[in-house]
């Protein structure tokens, strides 16, 4: 299939359509989201993802973050790919964040996919509030996502970056041996999409590695790779419906896992006959 890069070349590749799911953690068990991870799997989902927001916060739900939720999908699934979408720049420090995400992408062996988003103001600043972050205007929030997508590869590769508007000083992860995860820039803003094509137009390394994800100007982004958007807030609702009947799915998974627990046990249990040893 023919396809454009960010900068509007065409060129002809051929690559396998892959359908994801997204078991958004709020209000979920660990047992039931390691649950939905291995049904997806079974199910054939070729992508497993999770949301970035840790504080229970606005809805006084269980919360999960990503960053370790990655880690422990590694070890929960066997091949499928694994991603965040998204991770906001600005709620962790950029070097702790890319060795979190460093040591999801080695116990996965390198499954993982990085989105990377500047924070929204209906969810994000919640997440920044306990930590005692401003939540900084757009603007500033954009010039950091945009620099942290030249850091975070950088620092995956082993390079020693210095930054200081991210607070990076000769900062180095070491010849760490992972592959570089793939990077994906979400957001719904023009400002936000726009940083991911001169960043993705500098070779063609990192043109396969970092694509766009989201809306520009009310058109979905055609770009490379996965061609997921997010939509409005009607579509919005829709996936959240999905999103609960998997969870439904799920959790009748569980009962009749029990019931057949149970029915093997009166079996093996059943009068007269003595329990196995």
């Amino acid at each position: 299939m023919a396809l454009h890069d960010c900068v509007g070349g065409a060129y002809n590749v051929t690559r396998q359509a892959r359908i994801g799911v997204k078991p958004g953690q709020w209000g979920w068990s660990f047992e039931e989201l390691q649950s939905s991870w291995q049904a997806a799997e079974e199910a054939g989902f070729g992508i497993i993802s999770c949301f970035d927001h840790v504080t229970s916060s606005p809805g006084r739900q269980a919360a999960w973050d990503a960053p370790s939720l990655l880690t422990a999908m590694a070890g929960s699934t066997g091949h499928a790919t694994l991603a965040v979408d998204v991770v906001n720049v600005s709620l962790r420090h950029p070097f702790l964040l890319a060795a979190q995400l460093a040591v999801a992408q080695a116990a996965s062996g390198g499954r993982i996919q990085v989105g990377l988003g500047a924070g929204s103001w209906h969810l994000a600043r919640f997440d920044q509030q306990p930590l005692g972050l401003r939540f900084l205007p757009l603007a500033e929030r954009c010039e950091r996502l945009a620099r942290c997508c030249e850091a975070l590869p950088a620092l995956w590769r082993g390079d020693e970056v210095t930054d200081p508007a991210l607070g990076l000083d000769h900062a180095s992860l070491g010849p760490l041996g992972i592959t570089v995860p793939p990077v994906l820039v979400g957001g719904t803003s023009d400002a936000t999409m726009t940083i991911a094509g001169p960043v993705a137009s500098r070779g063609p390394g990192l043109r396969d590695g970092i694509q766009r994800r989201g809306r520009i100007g009310g058109q979905p982004a055609d770009q490379p790779g996965d061609h997921r958007v997010r939509g409005h807030r009607a579509e919005q609702h829709r996936l959240s419906a999905q999103h609960a009947r998997i969870g439904h799915a799920v959790a009748a998974k569980r009962h009749r896992d029990r019931q057949v627990s149970h029915n093997l046990a009166r079996i093996v249990h059943r009068p007269g006959r003595p329990p196995p040893a």
